[in-house]
């Protein structure tokens, strides 16, 4: 197990891999990252209805792959909670 201190919050091993050691496409990919998870935040951030249950389900989607490779965990355990 590896101690709280320790933890990465996110693994930018998996992101250099995914884009050959690219880093004008890592910030691409990562200003991406950031603004739907902007937009995903106010998704969370309202009491949802049905549709906005539709729309947060589109939002987890949509951010799902980029979550799992970056191995955010406990992003994703967030969001499987709610």
């Amino acid at each position: 197990m590896i101690p709280q201190y320790q933890k990465r919050l996110m693994n930018f091993e998996a992101l250099s891999g995914f884009t050959g050691n690219n880093p004008d496409f890592e910030k691409q990919l990562l200003d991406a990252l950031a603004a739907d998870l902007t937009g995903f935040k106010f998704l969370v951030l309202e009491k949802p209805d049905r549709q906005q249950f539709d729309q947060f389900r589109r939002g987890v989607h949509n951010i799902t792959p980029s979550l799992q490779m970056l191995e955010i965990h406990d992003l994703i355990h967030l969001i499987e909670t709610y």
